[in-house]
């Protein structure tokens, strides 16, 4: 019988995760590219759980304090003429800005509620200006295409919600006879078509069931209710 080899090295394993030696081992193997994909993210959801169940999160102060220096330092060094070139530029520029001008303001004498509120109010104005130019375009020549489609569902969705009373009433008309011209098209009835629409129909249903589970439920309660009364009545 051959003998093991009682010299042969053992790969090194950490008593301790608390350690950097640790750390660094495990952030070598899950930033390691040649290894699989999903091996490294199964490894770190199992750092997520073992964060999320210490309270180790960005409301951590010590991770915090460390995180927001090495972001902070990190925005610092991305020259500012790189906004235009880089999405990550950009974003962190954007975000390092707001928070410079929020600490500065508050400094000043402001308050928290008051500057979210007019960032909110100046992002609702934004939102509602660039909703009108979407809403002003003219309709694509091509119904077949994607930019059709998505100008034909921004207008519908402004009809349904209800502000103006003859575009909701113009808006179930459009629906009604799509659907109805949909129903009698042999090509609509697809399996992929089906599946797509599947989980919206039986959410529909399930909806309709509810309600109307609810009502009968309510109607017995009622009925009960007036028996009730008429037996105490006649005692």
């Amino acid at each position: 019988m051959q003998k093991k080899d009682s010299t042969a090295r053992k790969p090194a394993t950490p008593a301790s995760l608390s350690t950097a030696r640790a750390a660094g081992r495990f952030y070598r193997l899950v930033t390691d590219e040649s290894q699989p994909d999903e091996a490294r993210h199964r490894l770190l959801e199992e750092f997520d759980q073992l964060c999320n169940h210490t309270g180790v999160s960005l409301e951590h102060p010590a991770f915090f304090r460390r995180a927001f220096l090495l972001a902070a330092t990190g925005t610092e060094e991305l020259p500012r003429r790189m906004r235009g070139k880089s999405l990550d530029a950009h974003f962190a520029w954007q975000a390092y800005d707001t928070i410079q001008r929020t600490l500065q303001r508050i400094a000043a004498g402001e308050s928290l509620a008051s500057i979210h509120a007019a960032r909110e109010a100046a992002r609702a104005r934004r939102h509602a200006a660039l909703e009108a130019e979407r809403l002003s375009a003219p309709e694509p020549q091509d119904k077949t295409s994607g930019e059709w489609r998505h100008w034909k569902l921004r207008r519908m969705e402004k009809a349904f919600d209800g502000r103006d009373g003859e575009a909701y009433a113009r808006a179930w008309r459009e629906f009604k006879a799509l659907f109805s011209d949909l129903f009698t098209e042999p090509d609509f009835w697809h399996v992929s078509t089906a599946l797509a629409l599947l989980p919206h129909l039986l959410e529909a249903r399930q909806r309709i069931d509810q309600t109307a589970a609810d009502e009968k439920r309510s109607r017995a309660a009622m009925k009960g209710a007036q028996t009730r009364r008429r037996k105490g009545g006649a005692c």
